[in-house]
């Protein structure tokens, strides 16, 4: 699936949250990349696994994220 073939990656989870209306799974990834933009954002198909965006560089490692509506 396309979501094992990224974390083919060296990298490490540091978050897994379900949204609020249960149909995709957050992802939050230390890359190991060097400097203080180290973290991925995946968000996934719930169901399918299907990564359906993903953000780059954010700062530091992702532990949680906050939903808006």
């Amino acid at each position: 699936s396309a979501a094992s073939d990224v974390y083919k990656r060296q990298g490490k989870i540091t978050m897994l949250k379900l949204s609020n209306n249960r149909k995709s799974l957050y992802v939050g990834v230390d890359s190991g990349r060097e400097g203080e933009f180290k973290g991925d954002v995946y968000v996934l198909d719930a169901v399918t696994g299907e990564i359906l965006t993903t953000y780059s560089e954010v700062g530091g490692a992702p532990v949680d994220i906050l939903e808006k509506y």
